[in-house]
């Protein structure tokens, strides 16, 4: 016996939520679901693969220089050709590759992070989004066929090799780590987990405890989301409704 379920629905972006990005943005990016039911074998879910569709990449990509944007883009290409076009004399500092991934149908899934993330969208005509780089990825990997981020990321450094030692003096001398008590959250403050379930407690200026450890925030965010790459933890946890990456960001902006 073969159901299909049909989740496919007009999606029209609603106002952001502060930690719920992947459960607002899905039915953007899920098609169909085929349940497939046999007499005495376990029910198993398989996505359905569309006629047509162009396998290809899909990235998410960060600038020093771009402070708060992210690129969501395709391409079937070579990604160092596509990166070098992008550093232009316009951009001061190369791209760097947060994630990508090969996909089944780089023009869909490309569609539908655009619909998504349609409200973030910085300029209609540019592919930047005001968004945190772990919120595009969170959902990018859902649909990726193959994780192929160190090999881009490779090919981002050598577009501009001496600029990498630039770029990196650039990141640390434009805003310091985060420091609890200089962004006005007293220790001994309860921060929340994005998923509204964890909390943990600040327990000195740069470090939270959880379960009677202390640690870092971006530790404790790898630990929570079972990510094993390096994660920004202020963008995972919330103080009295808001995320401590925007806390921090204002912070800074205002004293720029």
């Amino acid at each position: 016996m073969c159901v299909v379920i049909n989740l496919s629905t007009e999606y029209s972006p609603a106002p952001p939520r502060a930690g719920f990005f992947i459960a607002d943005s899905l039915t953007a990016l899920v098609g169909s679901v085929v349940l497939m039911t046999r007499l005495g074998d376990v029910s198993r879910l398989i996505l359905l693969q569309n006629q047509g569709m162009a396998e290809g990449i899909v990235y998410v990509l960060t600038n020093p220089a771009m402070p708060g944007m992210v690129k969501i883009g395709r391409t079937s290409r070579e990604m160092e050709a596509l990166l070098s076009e992008l550093y232009s004399t316009g951009v001061p500092l190369p791209f760097e590759c947060a994630y990508a991934a090969r996909v089944g149908d780089e023009n869909k899934v490309e569609r539908a992070f655009h619909q998504a993330f349609g409200p973030y969208r910085v300029n209609p005509k540019r592919e930047f989004f005001s968004i945190e780089p772990e919120q595009a990825i969170a959902l990018l990997e859902l649909m990726a066929v193959e994780d192929v981020t160190p090999a881009v990321q490779q090919e981002a450094e050598r577009v501009d090799v001496e600029a990498k030692a630039a770029a990196d003096r650039f990141k640390k001398a434009r805003k310091p780590p985060l420091n609890f008590l200089e962004v006005g959250v007293p220790i001994g403050s309860t921060l929340q987990f994005i998923d509204g379930e964890q909390v943990c407690t600040v327990a000195d200026p740069r470090r939270v405890e959880f379960e009677g450890e202390v640690i870092s925030m971006s530790r404790l965010a790898q630990r929570l989301t079972g990510l094993d790459r390096a994660l920004r933890g202020s963008a995972y946890f919330t103080f009295n409704g808001r995320k401590l990456s925007e806390i921090y960001d204002d912070c800074y902006s205002d004293s720029d």
